[in-house]
């Protein structure tokens, strides 16, 4: 535990605002499962370009 230290308490290093966000992994998954609704409506990408247009 004393090893991995200062990659637990990393977080410190950002504003105390960001702190809950940065805790958090919602912001993460729920970005995740935007992208997977997307692209089950969409099915087939038949190119990089219609990956980018599906905002």
């Amino acid at each position: 535990m004393l090893r991995a230290e200062d990659d637990v308490l990393a977080y410190k290093t950002f504003p105390q605002a960001h702190w809950r966000q940065i805790h958090s992994t919602n912001p993460l998954e729920g970005l995740n499962k935007e992208i997977k609704r997307r692209t089950n409506v969409i099915g087939i990408f038949p190119n990089e370009p219609a990956i980018k247009r599906t905002r």
